[in-house]
Order: structure tokens, then sequence, then C-alpha cells
């Protein structure tokens, strides 16, 4: 049978070990400011680079477009209705 026993050491490095991981694991927050809402095939997006997104202007077809990923981002529709264009959102 296999035993292990603790020393003063592992009792004070464990906790130690467990604060320091906790607090390597923080998040950094992006943060983008709103040019544009809309509001695509039921789902909400945020629009924030003009330039390099397919359905920069607004136009009959637009339903069918996806924003592209690096220039906008999903939303839940609580969230699309609290913010506004020109307003910073941080994620």
């Amino acid at each position: 049978m296999i035993s292990f026993r603790f020393s003063d050491k592992s009792t004070f490095f464990i906790p130690l070990w467990l604060v320091v991981s906790l607090l390597g694991c923080q998040k950094d927050e992006e943060c983008i400011t709103i040019n544009q809402k809309k509001i695509l095939n039921d789902r909400y997006y945020f629009l924030f680079d003009n330039q390099n997104n397919p359905i920069n202007n607004s136009g009959p077809n637009d339903n069918y477009y996806l924003p592209d990923t690096q220039a906008s981002g999903e939303v839940s529709f609580e969230v699309f209705n609290a913010h506004r264009v020109g307003d910073r959102y941080c994620f």
C-alpha cells in the first residue's frame, strides 16, 4: 500500500499554487467602437470595422450576407438593444 505524507512545505505550496493559478487566468478585456448595428436572419451584430465588412452599406439584399468575423461580432438581443452606434463595447 502506498501512502503519501504531506510535509509543511507542500501544505504551503498547494494553496499558493491555487492562488497563482486563479490570478493567472484573468482574461484581458477587448473593447471596440460600434460603427453599425445589423439584424441579419434574426441574429444581432455589432459592426466595428466598416472597411473590411462586405455589408457596410444598407441595401435590399444585405439579409443574405453574414458579417466578417474579423469586423463584427454577434451579440444577444439584450446587449444589442443596450448599446448605440458610437458606443464602446467591451467583451
